[in-house]
């Protein structure tokens, strides 16, 4: 009944008395109408109205009867056609929003009677779905799709780099951005909710890449994975300071690399007691993370950014802004948007303008206490036992009630005496210290739930 987008000459329809009108000319203040019915019915209604005025004055009656449904149906196809060429949102998606506010007229044009105008409208303002990384990056790279999605002003690019074992990395950088960083600290993390269903089964993961400036981090590049693996560098001017994955924060260690083996074993003496309790958990940590990850991948000893908070609140702003499992077009507009916002930030940055809060009093405590620790620990004032037990006092994994509240408490723990566990019965230890170890500390007494 209506064909938007494709009225020659663009002009709104005229709704008056139940009847649809369409424009045929102007004259001085007058506008002169004919039935939108004309081709349908071979109704022959004329008419004319002041512009002004929102009355019809008819030269030639009507040969059918009034609809005042037809506005109506107008109303809701128009939102409809704006929706759906404004955005690379499911259709199905759009139709269920605006049908909700056009109660009436969703009621007379269901889904399925309007399902094909509206595949048509998407396919003349959106890409067709690809059915594979290289078409996608094809059409997002051609001149017919790329305003769509890419700003003139931007320089980034979608390319794709092909394994040997057939694997395919969808990579969304821009090399000009980039310059702007040279020595970083990244921060690096994958998220599957927000990865496209289509190009089917063709994407596992969608891999973001922080970058450090000044005392702020910024996302810098992204890409899809088709598998769970690393690709070569693409920024090899970068000179990278420490990279934080996305490891639990509970198996991260502020010991170094060398000693945490030495302090595993020696967990397992002080506290062997209590293996029965954790025996399958120590096995699978020291068959995983010590024989095959190696400790020299998950120790953060001397890095103050041990967590990958960076990134995993990127990650929620990706599903809130994003969505779960996206169209990959809808996909691609947000991801150039947050890369919109990446560059506007890197500008403030760089004209001294902070863009994040300052952190908070207490995490600037930890973090002085931490510095403590481990200048005692290098200058061998704290071997790794007493480190440990330091730490253990600080760490909010162990949700200990009483952290240390200042540096000079960490000096406390160079005489601190170390206590072993010896088991009574399943419910009942001993705590006896070690060196004295005939010198009983204090009793453990496990209640039933």
């Amino acid at each position: 009944m209506f064909q938007f987008g494709r009225n020659k000459n663009k002009t709104a329809p005229t709704f008056y008395n139940g009847y649809c009108y369409s424009q045929v000319g102007v004259s001085d203040n007058n506008i002169y109408l004919e039935c939108h019915e004309k081709s349908r019915q071979r109704c022959s209604a004329r008419g004319v109205k002041n512009s002004e005025s929102p009355v019809v004055s008819l030269t030639k009656d009507h040969n059918h009867g009034q609809n005042y449904d037809t506005e109506v149906i107008y109303n809701f196809k128009y939102q409809l056609y704006h929706s759906v060429t404004s955005s690379t949102r499911d259709l199905r998606l759009i139709y269920n929003e605006i049908s909700i506010r056009h109660s009436r007229a969703s009621a007379l044009v269901p889904y399925i009677s309007i399902t094909r105008t509206m595949q048509g409208w998407r396919r003349s303002n959106c890409p067709p779905v690809p059915t594979t990384m290289e078409e996608y990056v094809r059409l997002l790279n051609s001149p017919r799709w790329r305003s769509c999605f890419i700003s003139n002003s931007s320089n980034i690019s979608a390319v794709n780099i092909n394994g040997t074992d057939g694997s395919v990395v969808t990579i969304f950088i821009d090399a000009t951005l980039l310059q702007n960083f040279i020595r970083v600290n990244l921060y690096v993390d994958a998220t599957y909710k927000v990865c496209p269903r289509k190009p089917y089964k063709k994407i596992y993961q969608f891999f973001t890449i922080m970058a450090s400036f000044d005392d702020a981090v910024l996302p810098v590049a992204w890409s899809f994975m088709s598998r769970n693996k690393v690709y070569p560098q693409v920024a090899p001017h970068l000179q990278v300071l420490s990279v934080t994955t996305d490891f639990e924060l509970g198996l991260r260690t502020l010991l170094p690399s060398h000693q945490i083996i030495p302090a595993f074993k020696w967990l397992l003496t002080v506290y062997s007691a209590f293996q029965p309790a954790f025996h399958q958990f120590l096995q699978y940590f020291q068959s995983y993370w010590l024989e095959t990850v190696k400790p020299e991948n998950f120790s953060v000893f001397g890095c103050l950014e041990k967590t990958n908070n960076y990134v995993e609140s990127n990650n929620r702003r990706l599903n809130v802004e994003f969505g779960i499992h996206p169209c990959i077009w809808d996909f691609t507009k947000k991801l150039m948007e947050l890369y919109e916002r990446s560059k506007i930030e890197l500008e403030s940055m760089m004209m001294g303008l902070p863009i994040r809060r300052q952190s908070r009093l207490n995490y600037l405590i930890k973090e002085a206490v931490l510095i403590r620790a481990w200048d005692l620990y290098n200058n061998n004032v704290l071997d790794f036992k007493h480190f440990l037990e330091c730490t253990n006092k600080f760490l909010t994994i162990f949700e200990n009630d009483q952290g240390l509240l200042s540096v000079d408490e960490v000096d406390t723990f160079i005489n601190f005496k170390i206590q072993m566990y010896i088991a009574i019965n399943e419910k009942l230890y001993i705590a006896i210290d070690e060196i004295e170890n005939n010198v009983p500390e204090h009793i453990i007494f496990i209640h039933d739930n």
